[in-house]
């Protein structure tokens, strides 16, 4: 009788070691914000982080992106304006303003810069 008890409680064990064994990471909210500042028109390369890994693009406007990292993972933004430097000694303009963001659920990282932008934080749980 002892055994039978033993083989019927033998699954709740192995659930049981399965389900404390498996990676259970809390996926966080990360949202990315690029707002381009300047007058004259400039491309701007930006990457960040996903769950995949990193991502790259080219815009010319402002840009959001809402993404799920695992708590504890780096979330990154990089930016850099692309421009034409005959364009810049017809207009005298050079320099692009830039300004990012990162919101990782606790605390908004803001930066801004010319022409090269790039901000890091962790995700955290709120």
């Amino acid at each position: 009788m002892k055994a039978i008890s033993y083989i019927m409680l033998l699954p709740l064990f192995l659930w049981g070691a399965y389900s404390c064994s498996t990676d259970k990471k809390t996926r966080i909210s990360v949202k990315y914000k690029v707002l381009i500042d300047s007058k004259q028109s400039c491309n701007v390369f930006v990457s960040y982080k996903d769950s995949t890994g990193y991502v790259t693009l080219y815009i010319d406007d402002n840009w959001s992106k809402e993404v799920f990292l695992p708590q504890g993972e780096v979330a990154s933004l990089l930016m850099i304006c692309q421009h034409d430097i005959e364009d810049g000694l017809q207009t005298g303009v050079f320099f692009h303003p830039l300004t990012g963001q990162i919101d990782n659920g606790k605390e908004v990282i803001t930066n801004s810069g010319e022409n090269i932008v790039s901000i890091s934080t962790i995700t955290r749980d709120t």
